[in-house]
């Protein structure tokens, strides 16, 4: 299937053990054109190596560790497709995930279009491991979940390069604005749990930063500020 081009942004950090297939199921999709843009946040692991082998199938840039948002920015900087996608360097998508939903974009009223997601545990955690999925299927209002026209995009405003929780203040401010989307109601994504999930590492950071979105919601609702200012 081909189109206009599809800008995947992909903010790593130490990512060496499952990023080859990550990256292979965004290469691997049904649709192009898609220009893959891979931020390295000041990895100290071998990921800076491995995306490397790929040459020019990706662009790639390097940067001190600032956080998974502010690779985000960084990559949407560059970007230069008419839509934007991202993906976790840990995670997986169907080969159709971007057909599918550029497909559905096909009607003009929509931002964006949205798929469920799969959680599955990785291989390499034992049988015994603590750590389950209680949630196999879970709703996909999450960023690499999303496929969202770039002048869309760019009507919300950024994301939050200083937030641990970005994507969720965006969203907020994304309805507020009258954000226009749709769920394909089929698990496009698949989310790996493993026993560096960053949930897991900083339980205390995740909640703060978690709540710091939620609050800010809050003010907005109450001010009727939308804005595209992504600072709280």
């Amino acid at each position: 299937m081909t189109g206009e081009t599809i800008s995947v942004v992909m903010s790593a950090w130490n990512g060496a053990a499952y990023i080859r297939e990550a990256i292979d199921t965004i290469l691997g999709q049904t649709y192009a054109p898609i220009e893959l843009i891979v931020v390295d946040d000041g990895s100290t692991d071998q990921t800076n190596a491995i995306l490397r082998e790929y040459g020019d199938r990706l662009r790639l840039i390097t940067q001190d560790n600032k956080g998974q948002s502010a690779g985000l920015v960084a990559g949407i900087a560059v970007a230069t497709g008419q839509y934007l996608a991202f993906q976790d360097a840990d995670d997986t998508w169907t080969l159709d995930k971007l057909a599918r939903q550029y497909a559905a974009l096909a009607d003009p009223e929509l931002d964006a279009v949205f798929c469920l997601s799969q959680q599955f545990v990785s291989p390499e955690l034992p049988d015994t491991d603590a750590f389950k999925v209680r949630q196999p299927i879970m709703a996909g209002e999450v960023w690499t979940c999303m496929l969202i026209r770039r002048t869309a995009f760019d009507r919300i405003g950024n994301f939050n390069s200083a937030s641990k929780t970005a994507f969720i203040e965006w969203l907020g401010r994304a309805k507020q604005m009258g954000f226009r989307y749709k769920m394909i109601d089929e698990a496009l994504h698949h989310r790996r749990l493993h026993a560096s999930n960053y949930g897991r590492l900083f339980p205390k950071e995740r909640d703060k930063s978690l709540l710091a979105a939620l609050r800010l919601h809050v003010v907005r609702s109450r001010t009727g500020r939308g804005g595209g200012d992504p600072s709280p």
